[in-house]
């Protein structure tokens, strides 16, 4: 069983989850980021660390065709989940909210809430969300990726809003800022903003990187910044 450890504290971790709004986005800008992706949304960005599935449909699927040349951790909801040297299992929790047991993640109608608390357990201090458009397409398009080759319910949407309210709910109990860079999306549960201002919101640090090459969270940034110090690419006047 994987634990999930705080091995992104204080960091911004982004989402990806299957939304069209994925394809006009610059997901160029979040190379060398810390990245969950949701289900397909592996193809998009498959430099992502870590890619959330929870239906064994979507694993029978994609392990036959590319989930397996995937490089990160793959993490699955379900114990009969196998083949691949990467592939972990952790426990599912449907109780509404996020689970505090590090080897669980709560789903019950979309995935989006394991990989939300996924983020939760590696104590990170933001979420940005992206290919959450929870509606379709002017175009018809329901994905970014292939559509599953399953039919999906009719009311699909509104279970997994409802799904939503608890986890929000939690995140902000645990003071974890969080919002929605898929414009034009139909949930309003946290605010849309672009996907640019939130990237170079989260790195005032030339590219998250120190004088040495280190990581610097925006947190170290900021605190240099408050006692009159500056980082490696401020503009010093």
């Amino acid at each position: 069983m994987f634990r999930a450890e705080p091995i992104w504290k204080g960091e911004t971790c982004y989402i990806i989850g299957g939304g069209p709004s994925v394809l006009n986005q610059p997901t160029h800008l979040l190379k060398g980021k810390k990245i969950i992706v949701i289900n397909s949304s592996y193809i998009a960005f498959p430099e992502a660390q870590f890619c959330v599935f929870s239906d064994m449909r979507w694993w029978c699927e994609h392990i036959r065709i590319g989930a397996l040349k995937f490089k990160g951790t793959i993490i699955a909801t379900s114990q009969s989940a196998s083949g691949a040297p990467n592939l972990v299992t952790m426990r599912r929790s449907t109780l509404r909210g996020l689970s505090e047991d590090r080897e669980t993640l709560m789903v019950k109608n979309t995935t989006l809430t394991a990989a939300i608390n996924l983020a939760y357990h590696f104590a990170v201090a933001k979420i940005v969300l992206l290919g959450i458009d929870q509606k379709k397409a002017d175009d018809g398009r329901t994905h970014h990726h292939r559509p599953h080759p399953w039919v999906v319910m009719a009311d699909a949407y509104r279970r997994q809003q409802s799904d939503l309210p608890p986890i929000a709910e939690g995140l902000r109990a645990k003071g974890i800022a969080c919002v929605n860079a898929s414009p034009g999306s139909a949930l309003a549960l946290w605010p849309i903003v672009e996907l640019r201002d939130h990237v170079e919101a989260a790195d005032q640090c030339l590219g998250d990187a120190g004088l040495g090459g280190q990581h610097l969270s925006a947190g170290v940034c900021e605190a240099a910044r408050a006692h009159g110090g500056h980082m490696a690419g401020d503009v010093v006047a």
